[in-house]
């Protein structure tokens, strides 16, 4: 979906973004990195979820990991903070150069939008760029909270069975975990 960006780092950015999605501070920014070396160095990523991050970026799927860093409006109060290494490749570009603070170009609690064309005037009046990329996926991103066990906190899980093993109960009994 589309989102609005600003530097990681910049404060003044960030609480914009804030501002202009009329978004509580409690629910924290997620962080664009260019690579897994960068992720590393904000958050705690073990052996387990590396392997998971590996497989899943780029791409649409953010994780959840204890951060390492105090990082303003990014980091819960938990002391965790939500990554992405996205798959776009105008964003990869950026992401070459500074790290991004994101979320989606919307209102706070209205649809994510799939084309700019979704954007509300008033929220794209108060942007300093808009970006035109044409239609987009239209979904949000996975999220995977990965502090502890692995717990899918959006997003949907496919099993595929093979053999004579019905996956029904395997998939109740995991998700019951």
């Amino acid at each position: 979906v589309y989102g609005i960006v600003c530097d990681l780092d910049n404060n003044s950015a960030k609480e914009r973004i804030f501002q202009i999605k009329g978004r509580s501070k409690k629910k924290v920014l997620i962080g664009f990195v260019k690579d897994i070396k960068t992720a590393r160095n904000l958050a705690e990523i073990s052996g387990t979820a590396l392997a998971s991050v590996k497989k899943s970026w780029p791409g649409p799927v953010t994780f959840i990991f204890k951060a390492k860093k105090k990082i303003p409006y990014l980091i819960s109060e938990k002391g965790e903070i939500g990554l992405r290494i996205p798959a776009c490749p105008l964003v990869s570009q950026v992401l070459k150069e500074i790290p991004l603070a994101s979320t989606s170009a919307n209102f706070s609690g209205k649809s994510s939008p799939a084309h700019p064309g979704e954007i509300p005037r008033d929220f794209k009046d108060k942007a300093d760029l808009v970006v035109d990329g044409g239609k987009v996926g239209g979904k949000e991103s996975n999220i995977w909270h990965l502090v502890n066990s692995p717990k899918l906190l959006r997003g949907n899980i496919l099993f595929i069975c093979s053999g004579n093993s019905c996956r029904s109960p395997m998939a109740e009994n995991l998700l019951k975990k």
